[in-house]
């Protein structure tokens, strides 16, 4: 006849029930009570790193190796652009003078590639075009066109694999010559984003449009490629939060093991 199996759990439940009964000693019932809210609470910053975890990897841009891929049931994503630059260079006449546009680009949604176009409108005076070797790579920039009295300069490329709510900035450069006369000229770029697979709920967020006024001048160069502040993606956020997780369970898994041997010890 075989030895009849006692269960792990079974047990802890009846120790515990014991430790909490009307023939427990104040100090077992407060032992008891520790180990149980020890245990329960530290599963829940199993749970809570576990989580952070992911958010983690999401906000890196990186898999993490041994982790579960959750597949996206998005359906939508809200992408919206950014521009920053010079808005009044001042650049030598008659020279080939480079300026660079700070493009950026926001996913909110879903992961999916994003499309991005760059339009600059110069008069033929200062005429300007996107250099393609600051182009990010698989990009396009078209040859100009003269309209009237302006000249067009398209370029467009794909942010691909961009991740949710994940935000790029890319520098882009125009090259500019301007002639000596008159002084000053209006410019315009426009910037345009689409998401490449999901709908867009608020698609009035997707252009972004600029005027910036260029001063050309005879004293030689003085503007040149515009100092922009540089933008670092991190997650350092998350790394704080993972770190405060984990010092939190490693806490309580302590003091659910001291209880346990005071129970041990004094209880019975």
């Amino acid at each position: 006849m075989g030895v009849p199996r006692i269960d792990a759990f079974e047990t802890f439940c009846h120790d515990a029930g014991a430790g909490l009964g009307k023939g427990a000693t104040p100090m077992r019932r407060f032992a008891t009570l520790a180990i149980v809210l020890g245990l329960a609470a530290s599963l829940l910053g199993v749970f809570a790193f576990s989580g952070l975890s992911v958010r983690a990897g999401a906000m890196a841009g990186q898999p993490r190796g041994g982790q579960i891929t959750i597949l996206s049931q998005a359906t939508e994503s809200d992408v919206s652009c950014a521009l920053a630059k010079n808005e009044h260079p001042t650049v030598p006449t008659g020279l080939d003078t480079a300026e660079t546009v700070a493009v950026g680009i926001q996913n909110v949604g879903g992961a999916q590639d994003v499309d991005v176009e760059l339009r600059l409108v110069s008069p033929l005076a200062c005429p300007a075009e996107w250099d393609a070797a600051t182009v990010p790579s698989g990009g396009v920039v078209e040859p100009p066109e003269i309209i009237g009295p302006n000249q067009l300069s398209d370029a467009r490329w794909a942010e691909t694999g961009m991740g949710a709510s994940e935000l790029r900035t890319r520098n882009v450069d125009y090259i500019v010559n301007c002639s000596a006369s008159p002084p000053t000229y209006p410019f315009q770029i426009v910037e345009d984003v689409s998401g490449a697979s999901l709908d867009d709920p608020n698609p009035m967020n997707n252009t972004c449009e600029n005027h910036p006024v260029v001063t050309g001048t005879g004293s030689g160069p003085v503007g040149g490629i515009a100092e922009l502040p540089a933008v670092v993606e991190s997650d350092w956020p998350a790394r704080n939060f993972m770190a405060l997780a984990g010092l939190a369970t490693t806490a309580l898994i302590a003091l659910t093991a001291g209880a346990w041997y005071a129970r041990r010890r004094w209880g019975r």
